[in-house]
């Protein structure tokens, strides 16, 4: 790998075995319970492989702040816990500055500093001590000085409940708390699963302005997962889109908009809908419809159309004809929420052109 990257993969793979069960078994007392249940199921569960990750190749540049963005499922999480060295490939190799993450795992760890989601990072807080008491344990434990704790706390925004114990914190302050124990450690590479999942808005401005700072001025390289894309607009270097376990664009965020061309976005919110909306998705570059309330017909449909101008109003028109009631009305330029839209329903692989 060359010394301009500090994450490098290459085809990459990561299966899981499963077995699924179509057919319909009643595991009573007449079919002989459990037991004969556990056979039957051995005997006709089909085998299937899924694919976490497939033949994944990704550069990342040292001292870029680069985002991860994909659904829940399309691979995010694997990808980071096998370059944190928690999972190991079923084929393939990833490399951490330099260092084979399989072969060079003790290297791999002192090189990065890994900050999972709420729901992966939280279980090491003991619940009757209090935050401030927690980080110090923990400070102790990993080597750091006592001024790391005072500054993840204002960081966080929990100095003013860092004397409340952690089993009394609600989901956000336990979001901020494991926040807290990341942001202590200083590595050259920072590995985020989406560390701002339940926090509040200002939290998320105050944590992210704390990365951007340790990433320009200290050249840490940030590698940031997330399913949100509002939050990768000011802050992104580079992107890279997954879906299953795939890559299917990468570029900066002016970059990957310009894939969908010149195009308007429309989104429409309305209520009062008992019919097929998706009659009035065709015709447009791309398009998403949104359930909002099924019991009052309440959606958000979301389409790329050439000229908003002129297709907007005959659209409207359509809409009001069938019953429909119009709550809110946007116009804006492609985002990358767009763009992810454009490039699953297509199942396209963008190649962005660099100059």
């Amino acid at each position: 790998m060359g010394n301009q990257y500090a994450i490098a993969t290459y085809d990459l793979t990561r299966e899981f075995k499963t077995s699924i069960i179509t057919n319909y078994y009643s595991s009573g007392i007449e079919h002989g319970g459990v037991f004969f249940y556990e056979l039957w199921k051995k005997a006709t569960a089909k085998k299937r492989i899924i694919h976490a990750l497939y033949k994944l190749n990704v550069r990342v540049r040292k001292g870029s702040f680069t985002y991860l963005l994909g659904p829940n499922g399309s691979g995010k999480t694997t990808l980071l816990r096998i370059l944190a060295t928690f999972l190991l490939p079923t084929s393939g190799r990833a490399e951490v500055m330099g260092y084979d993450v399989v072969n060079e795992r003790k290297r791999v760890l002192e090189v990065i500093n890994y900050i999972p989601s709420l729901l992966a990072g939280s279980i090491w807080a003991n619940l009757r001590l209090t935050v401030r008491r927690n980080l110090e344990i923990m400070a102790k434990l990993m080597g750091y000085e006592r001024e790391r704790v005072e500054e993840a706390l204002k960081i966080t925004g929990l100095k003013d409940i860092e004397n409340n114990p952690v089993g009394a914190l609600s989901t956000g302050q336990q979001a901020r708390l494991v926040l807290a124990l990341g942001v202590m450690r200083e590595a050259p590479v920072f590995l985020l699963d989406e560390p701002t999942m339940g926090l509040s808005p200002e939290v998320v401005r105050t944590v992210q302005d704390y990365l951007i700072r340790l990433c320009r001025e200290k050249k840490v390289t940030m590698f940031y997962s997330t399913h949100h894309l509002h939050e990768v607009e000011r802050t992104a270097d580079h992107v890279i889109l997954l879906n299953r376990g795939r890559k299917i664009a990468e570029g900066s965020p002016r970059e990957l908009t310009k894939i969908v061309g010149e195009v308007d976005t429309i989104k429409i919110r309305l209520n009062n809908v008992y019919f097929d909306l998706r009659e009035f998705c065709s015709g447009a570059r791309y398009s998403e419809i949104n359930t909002l309330d099924r019991e009052v017909g309440r959606y958000e449909i979301r389409l790329g159309v050439p000229d908003a101008d002129s297709m907007l109003p005959h659209l409207v028109t359509r809409l009001v004809s069938r019953g429909a009631r119009i709550e809110r009305i946007e116009v804006s330029r492609p985002t990358l929420e767009d763009v992810f839209i454009y490039l699953v329903q297509g199942e396209r692989v963008a190649k962005v052109q660099r100059n």
